[in-house]
């Protein structure tokens, strides 16, 4: 079954790293001449989702606004079913409110029997070739494997950036581009021997994941708790696999102003009208 369905979660404001003047919303920060925002809309559209839950803080109401006036490339987007633009709406948006942290499960109704793509603002990736391509790559395993669930993962030390979640692979996939899953841990020494594969937040997820997450009877409130689901989905039935990034895919972090720096000089960089200019005048910089 293609994966046309996608669960954006928003994260609170940028968190105590910050300056408190700059403590605003992560999905609304720019990233070279575009917010995180619309840089995820258009990864999860170009992978070919078109009807996405966007799951936002109450007392955040910039983003909804911002979210009615976005168009994605040569898509217009709707909103809780109005449409915001002349054009017909290509694009769907659902917003689901919360409380304290986006729980994953206040998307089930909006997800129903079919598959769907996860991802969140806190971790935005730049894809050198073609914007989706790590999730259209997800999405083409889950329909070949059959899988329960698709994982992105990075090789990278235990500091790389976006989670510190290492993924253990079923018997050695050497290069392999994709393998299953056995095992998500904290620690490499807990499965006795050496991992690099460092869990990067990108997820195509079967349904089966919220009976997983609702075993507590209570909404899951933050990724932590998708881990664990994830985990014991692994146990248990042998299906959840992973795909790894490529050259020219960097996951990045927004946790810290100095992360967050990082990641707009590198968007900036590759901007095709600008990045040229940047890249001298950092160059300049270096020489002084």
């Amino acid at each position: 079954m293609s994966v046309t369905k996608a669960v954006l979660c928003v994260g609170r404001s940028a968190g105590p790293h910050w300056p408190v003047q700059q403590r605003q919303s992560c999905a609304l920060l720019p990233l070279g001449r575009k917010s995180v925002l619309q840089v995820l809309f258009e990864e999860i559209v170009a992978a070919g989702a078109h009807q996405i839950c966007l799951l936002i803080n109450r007392n955040d109401q910039s983003v909804s606004q911002y979210v009615k006036s976005l168009a994605i490339d040569d898509h217009s987007v709707g909103v809780n079913g109005q449409a915001w633009t002349d054009s017909a709406t290509d694009v769907t948006v659902e917003c689901i409110e919360y409380e304290h942290e986006p729980g994953l499960l206040m998307a089930r109704r909006f997800v129903g029997n079919e598959p769907f793509m996860c991802a969140t603002t806190e971790m935005p990736i730049y894809h050198r070739r073609r914007s989706g391509s790590l999730l259209s790559r997800m999405s083409a395993a889950f329909e070949a494997t059959g899988a329960d669930g698709v994982l992105a993962v990075n090789e990278g030390a235990r500091s790389s950036p976006a989670s510190n979640t290492l993924i253990e692979a079923v018997g050695d996939p050497g290069a392999s581009p994709h393998f299953v899953v056995a095992d998500l841990v904290d620690s490499p020494l807990s499965s006795g021997r050496p991992i690099n594969e460092v869990l990067v937040s990108r997820f195509v997820l079967s349904p089966i994941v919220f009976d997983y997450l609702d075993e507590n009877g209570a909404p899951s409130e933050d990724e932590c708790d998708l881990i664990a689901a994830l985990r014991r989905l692994a146990h248990d039935r042998e299906s959840l696999w992973a795909v790894r990034t490529q050259s020219g895919e960097v996951p990045f972090d927004l946790s810290s102003f100095l992360l967050y720096s990082r990641t707009f000089i590198h968007f900036s960089l590759e901007d095709p009208e600008v990045g040229t200019a940047i890249r001298e005048y950092i160059s300049s910089l270096a020489t002084n």
